[in-house]
């Protein structure tokens, strides 16, 4: 399990953080890289935990959802 978690928290932290970016790019929002670090990490770790912890349903479900989306993302890109 804790290969498969690593692989987890870097798909959203550095995967997630790289689309943020983007975003941030195209609907120019501008945030400081102290907060966008601490916002990217909390995604990561907080995701983590729900995928392979207990947690209510539809928090663990849009987790999931978000790991499709950035895959897709990326593979489509």
């Amino acid at each position: 399990y804790g290969w498969l978690g690593m692989t987890t928290a870097m798909l959203l932290s550095f995967t997630g953080g790289y689309m943020v970016y983007e975003l941030c790019a195209v609907f120019v929002i501008s945030t400081d890289i102290i907060t966008y670090y601490f916002v990217m990490w909390n995604f990561g770790v907080v995701g983590t935990v729900v995928i392979f912890w207990h947690a209510p349903s539809f928090v663990k479900q849009a987790y999931l959802v978000a790991v499709s989306v950035i895959m897709a993302w990326i593979l489509t890109k």
